[in-house]
């Protein structure tokens, strides 16, 4: 899977108000990691600032035990709180300590802390930020003591230096829905709106979010933003039944973009696009995309309709025939291997088996013969074991014989 990275930047140490100072390259030590125990005494307030540049570290796992111990500190203190709002809303204050603020607060249990990360955004006060805080309204909280380690989990994400959080589920919150929709149009980092789009991919369900977000396909000019839009509206559309009203509008939207569309942008419609229902005339749609002159889309188009031969068997009845002229007359080789890939979804179709057979004995590309030999462990029949025998004895390439050898070997075909 495609996992974009942001690249951000690092903040220059600067000086605060009342009377004490920010991390300085040339002072202080580096304060220690604070212990996160609730049980431990509240911090003094006159200790806070300096404590709270213990985020600003290069050692992840530092910055997490620090970022886990200041939750903990926002939790049981309303002053410490004041103070995190203070300070993360003071241009002075380091911004890596700024993000990483923003990051935690978002991560509190009820709305308080979001509602705080969002009033500043709102009014302004969170320049170059917008990433983090955009991110900080999606967290969802999980309380296992693993905050800001979710490294090894779907829909994670880097939201500051080294805090890693869990962004998922709807927002609730028409007002913040409403903020995070016009930040996925307007703002002008593309890290930001690519942000909004992440926290807004489980909100789909709301009208008002599903339009903001398609009004980004074909649009929108990031690559992450564009591609993440067009997987949430189309991750929807899966879901919804044929005769729901956006689904039409979705599907021909994302269709039309398909061809402007680069590869992370087809990547992450492959699983839906070969999931959701069509009708016939959406299905034709993308069986012409067979024809485009990019061998990349019509690449993705011999893929898209092998998922669908498998989630959707018999649905489509011009699918085979479409898949075996591109097997047998496109020009690119990789297209004829996706072809060759996604006839091995048409269990039991005889014109499939045909197909591939002809394909393993013929095809003058190494790696579409091996497809061949692949997709044919799908298709169980004598005429199968006999092709593929011959490959895995004759054919010139050890690639093709060892993945005829390995379909042989296949218990389907036994």
């Amino acid at each position: 899977m495609i996992r974009p990275t942001t690249a951000l930047a690092f903040g220059v140490a600067a000086a605060a108000a009342a009377g004490w100072l920010l991390r300085s390259r040339e002072a202080d030590s580096v304060p220690k990691p604070l212990p996160a125990s609730a049980t431990a005494p509240e911090v003094p307030r006159s200790s806070r600032p300096m404590l709270f540049r213990s985020l600003d570290q290069s050692d992840r796992e530092v910055v997490r035990m620090n970022a886990r111990a200041w939750r903990a500190e926002l939790m049981r203190s309303d002053a410490a709180l004041s103070d995190a709002i203070r300070l993360l809303t003071d241009s002075a204050t380091n911004i890596r300590v700024r993000r990483s603020l923003a990051i935690i607060l978002g991560s509190l249990p009820g709305e308080r802390g979001k509602k705080a990360v969002l009033g500043a955004l709102q009014a302004g006060r969170l320049e170059g930020l917008e990433r983090a805080a955009i991110l900080a309204l999606g967290i969802h909280a999980l309380e296992d003591g693993r905050e800001f380690a979710r490294d090894d989990m779907p829909y994670s994400v880097e939201a500051a230096e080294g805090l890693v959080v869990y962004v998922r589920d709807p927002i609730p919150d028409a007002g913040v829905r409403e903020e995070l929709a016009r930040r996925l149009a307007e703002a002008p980092e593309p890290a930001a709106r690519h942000a909004a789009a992440l926290v807004l991919r489980d909100s789909a369900v709301f009208p008002d979010v599903r339009e903001a977000l398609l009004s980004r396909v074909g649009v929108e000019l990031s690559s992450e933003a564009a591609a993440e839009s067009a997987a949430a509206v189309a991750g929807w559309a899966r879901r919804a039944p044929p005769e729901e009203g956006d689904r039409p509008r979705i599907l021909a939207r994302i269709t039309d973009a398909l061809p402007g569309g680069d590869e992370l942008f087809r990547f992450r419609l492959l699983s839906s696009f070969g999931e959701v229902a069509m009708k016939p005339a959406e299905s034709a749609r993308v069986r012409t995309l067979l024809e485009a002159p990019d061998p990349d889309l019509r690449a993705f188009a011999a893929d898209v309709m092998g998922r669908r031969l498998e989630a959707h068997p018999g649905r489509d009845l011009e699918a085979v025939p479409a898949l075996l002229r591109t097997l047998g007359g496109d020009t690119s080789d990789a297209v004829r291997e996706a072809a060759a890939l996604s006839l091995g979804r048409a269990l039991g179709d005889p014109r499939a088996l045909e197909g591939l057979v002809r394909s393993l004995r013929a095809d003058p590309d190494w790696e579409v013969r091996a497809a061949a030999a692949r997709a044919l462990a799908s298709h169980p029949a004598p005429a199968s074991v006999q092709a593929l025998q011959e490959a895995a004895s004759s054919d010139p390439r050890s690639e093709v014989r060892q993945a005829a050898t390995r379909s042989l070997a296949d218990a389907r075909l036994k």
